[in-house]
């Protein structure tokens, strides 16, 4: 596992100060005994749940070319 300063990576992700990447899900699933995409998909619900919280620009469509 990869350092993150005095921390490991593990330990970042499980005090929210790093998300789960693609190969902790799979480090955790092995660990764990779990599927893999479960620790992805909740990584990405979360990612989606705050991305959802900001204030966007009003984005206009594109108009459907001829």
């Amino acid at each position: 596992m990869q350092d993150v300063g005095e921390e490991t990576a593990l330990d970042a992700a499980i005090n929210g100060r790093a998300g789960i990447s693609a190969e902790m899900s799979l480090r955790l699933s092995a660990a764990l005994g779990t599927h893999p995409g479960f620790w992805f998909d909740m990584q990405s619900s979360y990612e989606f749940a705050q991305a959802k919280r900001k204030k966007i620009p009003l984005i206009r469509p594109f108009g459907i070319a001829a």
